[in-house]
């Protein structure tokens, strides 16, 4: 068969097909969570990024790291990390436009 190619798709696109496989993974096995946090709009992290932050607070927890846990990212990311943690860790939210600490209750999904 001279001169026949097999087409292939660019990098950019398979990479985008497999993004979008993993996020409908994602979307089905993620807590449920980060599906309320996603169905309400609170975020724009896809919900992989949201089951990995929870899987890695719950981790955390499991293995008994102490410390302050800080993130860095919006409101939705917060709330899913909240509901990954123990009970016994504080929670302290910091708005960009308020420094100072409010009172979170959060409340578990």
């Amino acid at each position: 068969m001279a001169g026949f190619t097999i087409p292939t798709l660019p990098l950019r696109i398979a990479q985008r097909v497999a993004s979008s496989v993993q996020d409908a993974v994602a979307e089905r096995t993620a807590p449920p969570v980060v599906t309320a946090v996603r169905r309400d709009r609170l975020t724009r992290l896809p919900s992989r990024a949201l089951a990995e932050i929870h899987e890695r607070v719950v981790e955390a927890e499991r293995v008994g790291i102490g410390g302050l846990l800080v993130i860095v990212a919006d409101g939705g990311a917060a709330i899913v990390a909240a509901d990954g943690r123990s009970s016994a860790r504080e929670v302290c939210v910091h708005g960009i436009a308020d420094p100072g600490p409010l009172a979170a209750s959060l409340t578990r999904y």
